[in-house]
């Protein structure tokens, strides 16, 4: 007897079955029957007088070149018995090892070269009327059954120090080497002009905080809360500005030696500072717009402030 495969040809992949025994004979997709005939009810299985199993050509037509197929072909098994529907769902996506009771025939095609096909059980095959096209397996035995593959994978997981020190109104960051931007939380986190050092001394009260970035890692700090400027401002006792209002030039006079001068707009935005000052320093300020800034002198941990008119 023989039946007939359907006629819609599946896309892809498919595990395709073919069962034959004394009451019918049936083909399976992907373990779904998708063809049955019960009419060779009592007839007798029994070897074909082809004693090869052509693949992708019929061999009634003496292997003729222009009847070859075009679908690829992988994991190919013959078993001498008449498997159930639920055997063949249960190995249509296993690796077989080829020892399994029944199974006469196993071949893998993970040949991947040449011209010749070696099955894992029974013999093995060649390539006819054409040249090798391999390609990509449907992956149920692609590498698995030929060896098992294993490495070992060190990964280092580099972590940022966020932590600070806060004294007075100044933050310090913990982390070195690093590279530094303070930032203002009130104002969504927007960086503060000019201040990249490890340290930030603030120019008014508020919530600071600090982006590092250290061995290729970003990271930001929490929030810490300043509240003391002005706390400590000296007027005219050891800590002087003038002329006050200015119209372009500012003095800043103390007694202080290797001294800090900043100088804050009125959104305490960092406009000018002077580091490593000593006794009297003039700061040119004719570039700046006219409104009220605050001068901060900062010294030996100690912060100075005061406040300065810019005038035409």
């Amino acid at each position: 007897r023989s039946l007939l495969f359907p006629t819609t040809i599946p896309t892809g992949w498919t595990h395709v079955a073919t069962v034959a025994n004394s009451d019918c004979l049936s083909i399976y997709y992907d373990g779904v029957l998708v063809a049955y005939d019960s009419t060779a009810s009592g007839a007798s299985i029994v070897n074909s007088s082809v004693t090869s199993v052509v693949l992708g050509q019929d061999p009634r037509y003496n292997l003729d070149p222009g009847r070859n197929s075009d679908v690829a072909f992988d994991n190919f098994a013959i078993w001498d018995v008449a498997r159930t529907q639920t055997e063949v769902m249960n190995d249509m996506t296993t690796c077989l090892a080829g020892n399994e009771p029944n199974l006469v025939h196993y071949t893998q095609f993970n040949d991947k070269a040449g011209l010749t096909i070696n099955s894992l059980t029974g013999p093995g095959g060649s390539f006819i009327n054409a040249t090798t096209n391999w390609v990509t397996g449907a992956g149920v035995c692609d590498l698995v059954c030929d060896m098992e593959l294993s490495t070992t994978v060190s990964v280092t997981v580099n972590t940022v120090d966020v932590s600070t020190n806060t004294s007075s109104v100044t933050i310090t960051a913990n982390a070195t080497p690093a590279t530094y931007q303070w930032v203002d939380c009130n104002n969504a986190f927007a960086p503060i002009s000019g201040e990249t050092n490890q340290s930030f001394t603030a120019g008014a009260n508020g919530d600071y905080a600090v982006i590092i970035t250290e061995s290729g890692c970003t990271d930001t700090s929490a929030c810490q809360l300043i509240n003391g400027v002005g706390l400590y401002e000296i007027e005219q006792n050891g800590f002087s500005i003038f002329p006050n209002p200015t119209t372009g030039f500012l003095a800043v006079i103390t007694n202080a030696s290797f001294y800090t001068v900043k100088l804050f707009d009125a959104a305490g935005k960092l406009v000018l500072t002077r580091s490593n000052a000593s006794g009297q320093t003039m700061l040119d300020i004719n570039h700046l717009e006219n409104g009220v800034y605050s001068v901060q002198l900062v010294n030996q941990g100690s912060v100075y402030t005061d406040k300065v008119v810019k005038q035409d």
